[in-house]
C-alpha cells in the first residue's frame, strides 16, 4: 500500500526478532504519529519542558546523521531547521516564560515522529530506537497518565496535575530545576 513519502512502518527487525506488519503498516504508522504527538502534548506543562526535550531530540538526530555521513539528507535538513527554530523558540520559554507552544506542540510531535520514521529507513537500528528513548519519559508520562485516569473512571485525555513534572513541582523542586 503506497503512502505518502514512503514513511509507513513496514516492519520491525531487533535482537533476533522481526515483527512484519504488512496490512497493518498504515493504521500502525497512524498510531504511531498520533502517539508521539499526544506524548509531546501532554509533556508541555512547564516552561521550556517540551521545547528542551524537542531539542535534544534533534541534537541527537542530527549527530547520529553527521556519524552516518548523511549530510544532505532529508532527516538533516529538517532535523536542523527544527533544532534551529526550537533553540529560538526556547530563548524565550525558559521560566519566566514570555511565550508559550500551545498548539505549537501538536507541530512538534508530528515532525518529531516523520524524522524519527524517516530514521528508521537508514541503515542502521539505532535510526528508530535512539529517538525513541529520548522520548522515553514523554511515552511513559503518556502512558501513566492514560492508565491512570482509566482506573479512576475519568476520560483518558481529561486534564489532571498528577504528571511527573507536576510530581516534582509537588517535591519543592522548581520549574528551573525540573
Amino acid at each position: 500500500i503506497p503512502i505518502y513519502g514512503g514513511i509507513a512502518l513496514r516492519e520491525i527487525s531487533a535482537f533476533g526478532l522481526y515483527i512484519n506488519f504488512g496490512l497493518l503498516s498504515i493504521p500502525v504508522t497512524i498510531l504511531f504519529i498520533v502517539s508521539i504527538i499526544n506524548c509531546m502534548n501532554l509533556i508541555d506543562g512547564l516552561d521550556g519542558l517540551s521545547g528542551g526535550i524537542c531539542s535534544i531530540f534533534y541534537i541527537t538526530t542530527a549527530i547520529i546523521g553527521f556519524c552516518q555521513g548523511r549530510f544532505g539528507s532529508l532527516v538533516m535538513i529538517l532535523t536542523l531547521i527544527m533544532l534551529g527554530s526550537t533553540l529560538g523558540f526556547l530563548l524565550h520559554n525558559f521560566h519566566p516564560a514570555k511565550i508559550f507552544a500551545g498548539d505549537g506542540t501538536t507541530f512538534e510531535g508530528f515532525i518529531i515522529a516523520v524524522i524519527t520514521l524517516l530514521e528508521f529507513k537508514g541503515p542502521a537500528l539505532i535510526s528508530f530506537f535512539v529517538p525513541v528513548l529520548i522520548l522515553g519519559i514523554p511515552i511513559l508520562d503518556t502512558l501513566f497518565a492514560i492508565i491512570r485516569r482509566l482506573l479512576k473512571g475519568q476520560p483518558p485525555f481529561q486534564a489532571d496535575k498528577q504528571h511527573l513534572h507536576h510530581q516534582l513541582l509537588g517535591m519543592n523542586f522548581s520549574q528551573t530545576v525540573t
